[in-house]
C-alpha cells in the first residue's frame, strides 16, 4: 500500500495499535472541548460551527478504526 499521509502510514505500520490509541485521544480531547464551549454558549453561527466539528470528530473515530490491519 502506498502511503500519501503520515497517519497513513502509523495506521498500517507495526505500531498500529499505540497510533490508534493517540489519534483517539487526541479527538476526544477536541471534542470534549468542543462540547465545553457549547455548554458554555455560543453564537447561533459558532454553535452550528461547533456541532458539525462534534458531528466530523466522531466520525473520524469510526473511521480511523476501520483501517484494516496488515493490508500492504
Amino acid at each position: 500500500m502506498i502511503a500519501l499521509l503520515d497517519i497513513e502510514k502509523r495506521l498500517y505500520g507495526d505500531g498500529r495499535e499505540v497510533a490508534l490509541t493517540e489519534y483517539d485521544r487526541q479527538l476526544v480531547r477536541l471534542e470534549e472541548r468542543l462540547k465545553t464551549s457549547m455548554d458554555q454558549g455560543l453564537s447561533p453561527d459558532d454553535f452550528s460551527n461547533a456541532d458539525a466539528l462534534k458531528s466530523a470528530v466522531r466520525l473520524a473515530r469510526k473511521l480511523i478504526r476501520l483501517s484494516p490491519k496488515g493490508q500492504d
